[in-house]
């Protein structure tokens, strides 16, 4: 009985660790597509809307990267 319970508690710690890892996963996902759009959106302008903005287009990743966390 005792087997039993143990492998029912390690069953019950992967299924939780996997539920987790896969959560990670959708975060990660999620926030790579919100830097992808930041980094579109702010491509798309032009040197002068940029530079009205205090942005270099060397900064943009960066800049995305910042405001996606």
């Amino acid at each position: 009985m005792a087997f039993v319970d143990e492998l029912h508690r390690f069953e019950s710690r992967l299924v939780n660790q996997m539920r987790n890892s896969f959560a990670d996963l959708r975060r990660a996902a999620h926030r790579r597509k919100e830097i992808r759009a930041t980094v579109a959106e702010l491509s798309a302008l032009s040197d002068r809307e940029l530079s009205d903005l205090g942005i270099a287009r060397g900064e943009i990743y960066a800049i995305a990267k910042q405001n996606g966390s």
